[in-house]
């Protein structure tokens, strides 16, 4: 059933991106069961992931809890693990490329070390405001997640020299803006601005964080089979540094805020797109964080920057509609300038090697 052009109010017609907003609504009006059908999608799957460092642990930090030289300070049973994540998605979309939803719902377990499950929930809409013209609004909730045990100096302990280490928990929620251009047919540009709030949990609030990222990302149109996504990012980290007790005013405790660059590459090769397909991902990222404290006592954070790359390959194989296997090897370094003295230890970051395997099973009523 077609709904004629008088019918229509004129400013529904003067406007191109209101017409497309509108026209599921009139249409799941008109016919209910037809739009229902259409729209509704589901998705579900599988993530295991083996990862040999599982906090980024430096050498110094793998070989203190190896041999057991400092137990209060971890609360791990091991600094490796296996990781499984099940999740399930829900998307509603009218059309292809157009209008929708997409809701996700993810549960990660670890096997040796549950104090780092979590649970992770996302709601994501996207708009066509005019042609070429895309917006995508994000929304990201994480109730509680691990990060590790930090000192906590000013822990009242019944003997002197006990330990005052505690665990540092933290509740985030972000939220993100997307405007995506398609100047030609085959071009992408997208610049995404991302906000995210960290709360820790009981103790550290010295910690709260207001997370700002800036994001740009171009796809130019695919070389044969290989399709090419460049991004670059900015981000300022602002931590609150005080917890309130300080004496005089001047902070005594930790400000860990920074100032973030980065970039990355993508390769997707795609050598089979027919059922069973088969594609190919590499990608490199690149990103550069400087501690922005002013506190010329803090010898672990003033004046030093963090630089981490990460290397990842897949593989994925689609080999029945809506079903696919994904098969992964991923490598994380971080280097922090300046060397540490051999007295110094560092629980935000240091030098680590990281290495992760994953395999995947994924389906979706989307093909």
């Amino acid at each position: 059933m077609s709904v004629p052009a008088h019918a229509c109010p004129r400013f529904c017609l003067d406007g191109l991106w209101l017409r497309r907003l509108l026209a599921p609504a009139i249409l799941a009006a008109l016919c209910p069961s037809a739009a229902a059908a259409r729209a509704w999608d589901l998705g579900a799957g599988l993530e295991t992931t083996y990862d040999d460092n599982i906090l980024d642990y430096s050498n110094r930090d793998l070989f203190t809890f190896q041999y057991r030289l400092n137990p209060p300070r971890y609360a791990l049973q091991t600094t490796d693990d296996l990781l499984f994540a099940p999740y399930v998605e829900m998307y509603w979309e009218p059309a292809r490329r157009s209008n929708g939803v997409r809701a996700r719902f993810q549960v990660t377990r670890y096997a040796n070390n549950p104090i780092r499950n979590n649970l992770h929930f996302l709601l994501q809409g996207h708009l066509l405001l005019q042609r070429g013209w895309r917006l995508t609004l994000t929304g990201v909730h994480v109730p509680t997640y691990y990060m590790r045990r930090y000192i906590e100096d000013e822990l009242v302990v019944p003997y002197p020299g006990l330990p005052r280490y505690l665990d540092a928990k933290y509740r985030q929620d972000e939220v993100a803006a997307a405007v995506e251009w398609t100047p030609a047919r085959s071009w992408r540009a997208q610049v995404e601005y991302s906000y995210g709030r960290r709360d820790f949990l009981q103790a550290f609030p010295e910690r709260d964080e207001d997370r700002h990222y800036v994001t740009l990302s171009l796809r130019p149109p695919r070389i044969a089979h290989v399709m090419v996504h460049a991004r670059g990012l900015y981000g300022r980290v602002l931590a609150r540094g005080q917890d309130g007790d300080e004496i005089d005013g001047r902070p005594d405790d930790p400000d860990v805020s920074t100032r973030n660059f980065g970039g990355g590459l993508t390769l997707d090769w795609m050598a089979r797109r027919q059922v069973p397909s088969l594609s190919f991902q590499q990608t490199l990222d690149y990103e550069s964080r400087r501690y922005t404290t002013q506190n010329m006592l803090d010898t672990e954070r003033f004046g030093r920057s963090k630089h981490e790359t990460d290397l990842a390959w897949g593989l994925t194989l689609g080999w029945s509609r809506g079903w696919s296997v994904e098969a992964s090897y991923a490598i994380g370094v971080e280097h922090l300038t300046d060397p540490l003295s051999p007295t110094q230890t560092f629980t935000d970051a240091s030098n680590y090697n990281r290495h992760g395997v994953s395999l995947a099973l994924r389906w979706t009523s989307r093909y």
